[in-house]
């Protein structure tokens, strides 16, 4: 037998891990927005380019989720959050781990754009997951928290950043950590069940 308190640590339950699965979402969305300042520099000096146009291509991201937070309206009624997560997540994982593989400007910034679709989806779905695992109060500070997450992950990736930068690893190293993040999503969502979606059952 497992003792009650220590339950969390062994076997953690559904809910449990649902509720982790929203909280690296906001996680990985911080963790893409928190370093271009930092790593637009090393960037620029990577792919031979100015650093405004380095910023430039950064805006893939911010535009990128902003359709994926549209396109989560018609996608949410008619994915199950199980698989949507798996689709999201694996694709935003294996491109930002893919980025110190390619010198080339334009696929970063098919990445970048690629993972801003995904994560402004899976902030939706997120957001989803938790108001149908969470009743009442718990809902609420569950909400609370997953803001909570969105800034911490905002100062862990921004130091990161700063620390591989100075490190010489080069500006695609922080995302590649986020990437891995993401992989972890993926992993996560093995779990049993998801809470349904109006169209699709998870």
């Amino acid at each position: 037998m497992i003792a009650p308190a220590r339950r969390w640590a062994i076997a953690p339950t559904n809910v449990q891990r649902t509720t982790l699965v929203a909280f690296l979402c906001y996680f990985v969305m911080s963790g893409l927005l928190a370093p271009i300042g930092i790593v637009s520099g090393p960037m620029a000096a990577r792919f031979g380019a100015p650093v405004a146009e380095i910023t430039r291509q950064f805006s893939w991201l911010t535009v990128g989720n902003f359709v994926g937070a549209v396109l989560a309206l018609a996608v949410l009624d008619r994915v199950p959050l199980r698989r949507l997560f798996l689709w999201l997540y694996g694709s935003i994982g294996a491109g930002l781990l893919s980025l110190g593989l390619l010198d080339s400007l334009g696929y970063a910034a098919f990445v970048l754009g690629l993972a801003g679709v995904g994560s402004g989806i899976g902030l939706a779905a997120a957001a989803l997951t938790v108001s149908r695992t969470h009743d009442g109060e718990r809902r609420a500070s569950t909400l609370v928290l997953t803001d909570g997450c969105f800034s911490i992950a905002g100062f862990v990736c921004g130091w990161l950043a700063a620390y591989f930068t100075t490190l010489g690893f080069g500006g695609s190293s922080s995302y590649q950590f986020v990437g891995i993040v993401a992989a972890a999503i993926v992993g996560l969502r093995l779990v049993k069940s998801f809470p349904a979606t109006s169209r699709a059952d998870a």
